[in-house]
C-alpha cells in the first residue's frame, strides 16, 4: 500500500499489525511498525508525529541490538529533516546511518545513504560533489542489480545533470527512473519523474511534451491523494 500511494490503507493496516503487536509484546515487530507509521506519517506531510515515531523506532532497535535497522531509521529521519530544510541535522543522520552500513558492510545500505547525501550536497549547491557520491550509489546499485536503488539514482543524477544545465542527460536519467518506477508500480515516484521530464522538456522548448509529462504526473498525485505532489504542479 506504502508503494502503490494508498496511505490511508496502509495506515489502517499498519496500526492494526500495531495493535496485535502490542498485546503480544512482540518489540522487533513493534520497532518495524514504529518505522512504518513513522513513514507514512512522513508521506502525509505529518512531521510532528513522524518524528515520534521514527524516534520509538530508534531506540527499540538501538535496545534489541538490531544496527541494520537502526541505521535505516537513522537515514530515514534524516531525510526528514531533509524535507523541513533541517540540513545540518539531515547530514548528522545520514552520515551515522552511513557509517553504520559501512561497518557492517551493507552494500544496499550504503548506497542509500550515498544517494541522501548526494540530494543534500545539491541542496547546499555543490553539484560536482553531489554528481560524484551519486556515480558511487548507480555504481554499487549497478553491481546489485537493484532496480528500486537505480531508479533513485537516475533520478538523484537527473535532478543534479538539471541544475547544471545539462538537459540532455537530465532528460536521459529522468526516462530512465520512469521506466524502472513503472516497472516497480511505484506511482509517487513515477509522478515525480514525470514532473521532472516536464521541466526538462520546458527548458529545451518541447512544450507538448512538458505539457502531457505534467498532466501525467498531476493525476498521478490526484490519484494518490498526494497533497504537496498536487500542489508542486499548479
Amino acid at each position: 500500500y506504502e508503494v502503490k500511494g494508498c496511505l490511508e490503507k496502509a495506515e489502517e493496516y499498519l496500526y492494526s499489525s500495531y495493535c496485535l503487536n502490542r498485546e503480544q509484546q512482540d518489540r522487533p515487530r513493534l520497532a518495524t511498525n514504529y518505522s512504518n507509521l513513522g513513514f507514512v506519517a512522513h508521506m502525509q506531510g505529518h512531521f510532528e508525529d513522524a518524528e515520534k515515531l521514527y524516534g520509538y523506532a530508534l531506540k527499540l532497535h538501538e535496545e534489541l541490538g538490531d544496527r541494520a535497522r537502526w541505521a535505516e531509521d537513522r537515514g530515514t529521519l534524516g531525510n526528514l529533516y531533509f524535507m523541513q530544510k533541517q540540513l545540518d541535522q539531515a547530514e548528522i543522520c545520514f552520515q551515522e546511518a552511513l557509517e553504520t552500513y559501512t561497518g557492517l558492510n551493507d552494500l544496499t545500505g550504503i548506497a542509500n545513504q550515498y544517494n541522501n547525501l548526494g540530494k543534500l550536497y545539491r541542496a547546499q549547491g555543490k553539484l560536482e560533489q553531489a554528481r560524484v557520491i551519486l556515480e558511487k550509489a548507480l555504481a554499487i546499485d549497478e553491481h546489485l542489480q537493484r532496480p528500486d536503488g537505480l531508479a533513485l539514482q537516475y533520478s538523484a543524477l537527473g535532478m543534479v545533470y538539471f541544475d547544471q544545465d545539462d538537459f540532455g542527460q537530465a532528460e536521459v536519467m529522468y526516462q530512465q527512473a520512469l521506466i524502472l518506477q513503472e516497472q516497480l508500480g511505484n506511482k509517487r515516484n513515477q509522478a515525480h519523474a514525470l514532473g521532472r521530464l516536464g521541466m526538462v522538456y520546458q527548458r529545451q522548448g518541447k512544450s507538448e511534451l512538458a505539457e502531457r509529462a505534467l498532466r501525467r504526473s498531476l493525476s498521478l498525485y490526484e490519484e494518490i491523494k498526494d497533497i504537496a505532489g498536487m500542489a508542486w504542479q499548479v
